[in-house]
């Protein structure tokens, strides 16, 4: 997030399209790196679930419960680089 601002503080100074397209580029390259996490937390939760049908430990159930959570933290990161 440090490199958006110091790319926003040079766009007010020099105001170039090139800078813009950077700060773009960067944007879309950190929006396709979280949505490959988010891919891959999300078949990590499909298989757990799965074995979860046969194993209804309560191990099995915190670490599903834990990439649920980073799941939806990737998700709301993801959600606010769209918006930006």
């Amino acid at each position: 997030m440090l490199r958006y601002i110091i790319i926003l503080i040079k766009i007010n100074k020099f105001n170039s399209n090139i800078v813009k397209k950077k700060l773009i580029s960067l944007l879309m390259s950190d929006l396709k790196d979280l949505t490959k996490q988010h891919k891959k937390v999300e078949v990590q939760i499909e298989k757990i679930t799965k074995l979860r049908l046969n194993d209804r430990t309560s191990g099995s159930w915190a670490d599903l419960r834990a990439l649920k959570k980073e799941k939806l933290k990737l998700k709301e990161k993801i959600s606010r680089i769209k918006k930006s």
